[in-house]
């Protein structure tokens, strides 16, 4: 629907159901941004559990402990990288959802209802920004698309992923360990 301004230009006009079915894929992206978080978080605790199993398993077994050692390693450095594109992915949810939500703050104004009748928006979306720019709840690197409260969520990967790298780390020591004090007590001649 078309409408002419009191310059005589004309203004596009968007229909309420057009708007509110945009609403609600905005809400299916935080929805799924959160059930992405679940069960990524679940994922790197089971992939920790198997760590820790494999780990107990091996020790004290020296004809399994290298092979256990290389496992372990190779699990952690996967797991890193897990992490790492777990943490891209909230921020590409973060950046759909900051955009839709733009997107809809410019179609406010512009809403028609099924019967055809309009009324002046209140304009929401931005006078909520407002708000939480008054109480600095927005991300200072991010304009108008996070809000502060998202590093928390951010948190999470970033530490399991150093976790993961941590464990790789030892892994790499023991294993370097090892195979130093193999090769010491065989050239004392005591192995």
């Amino acid at each position: 629907m078309i409408e002419e301004t009191a310059s005589g230009s004309e203004k596009a006009r968007v229909h309420f159901e057009e708007f509110r079915m945009y609403l609600d894929t905005a809400e299916r992206i935080t929805d799924r941004r959160l059930e992405l978080n679940k069960s990524n978080a679940a994922t790197s605790l089971l992939i920790i559990a198997g760590i820790g199993a494999i780990s107990s398993w091996s020790f004290g077994k020296p004809d399994v402990q290298p092979h256990a050692v290389f496992i372990v390693g190779a699990i952690s450095v996967l797991a890193a990288i897990f992490c790492r594109w777990w943490w891209r992915q909230i921020i590409s949810y973060k950046d759909l959802n900051g955009a839709k939500f733009e997107i809809l703050n410019e179609m406010a104004p512009l809403v028609v209802f099924s019967d055809g009748t309009s009324c002046s928006s209140y304009e929401p979306f931005a006078k909520e920004w407002d708000v939480m720019e008054r109480k600095k709840a927005l991300s200072k690197y991010k304009t108008r698309l996070a809000l502060g409260a998202s590093l928390s969520e951010l948190t999470v990967p970033i530490t399991f992923m150093i976790a993961f790298c941590a464990i790789f780390v030892i892994t790499a020591t023991i294993s370097v360990v090892g195979r130093y004090d193999l090769a010491l007590l065989q050239g004392l001649g005591l192995q």
